[in-house]
């Protein structure tokens, strides 16, 4: 089964989505833009918006390499973290485990540090959830984290810590 790929993305944000939209070559793409709560807030909007059973979620700051991504991520069944914790909620979710875990709502306003403070949180419930349903959590890119990062570049107007493999390039804004 093909899996639906989500791209998150944010007000003021369309060179960033531009450059993902252009590396996806795929019919199946759905943006969200979330009011509130970022990635957070996406994976509610989908999980509240659609029936998928389970879809792959990327950032807008994500680039795809190599479209044998894609085909890697159908093969594979149950829940997926692109990255190792905290995954940048790169990931394929399960609507059976969003079930049992829940989303939570992040305040309207909120604070950086606390979406990070969630990522990790939640992220860590996710795969206990996952977990307790009797699924295996393999982590696709155990080395896509930030102590394996390649280099830094300026891009769309910020400096970015540059996570890449053969199959992806991640720009990261938050990683000082």
């Amino acid at each position: 089964m093909t899996v639906p790929i989500v791209i998150s993305t944010g007000m003021g944000r369309a060179g960033w989505l531009g450059d993902c939209l252009e590396s996806i070559l795929r019919e199946r793409v759905t943006v969200c833009r979330p009011r509130t709560g970022g990635e957070l807030g996406a994976i509610r909007m989908i999980y509240e918006s659609t029936h998928w059973p389970r879809w792959l979620m990327l950032q807008d700051s994500t680039v795809v390499v190599d479209q044998e991504l894609f085909n890697i991520v159908d093969r594979i069944n149950g829940p997926l973290l692109v990255a190792p914790r905290p995954s940048m909620y790169l990931a394929v979710y399960e609507r059976q485990v969003l079930h049992a875990v829940g989303i939570p709502d992040v305040p309207a306003g909120a604070d950086r540090e606390l979406a990070i403070s969630h990522e990790t949180e939640w992220m860590d419930a996710y795969v206990a959830a996952a977990q307790d349903q009797g699924f295996e959590v393999p982590v696709l890119f155990p080395l896509f984290g930030d102590q394996f990062a390649s280099r830094t570049e300026q891009r769309h107007g910020r400096l970015n810590l540059v996570l890449e493999n053969e199959y992806l390039r991640k720009y990261k804004g938050t990683w000082r």
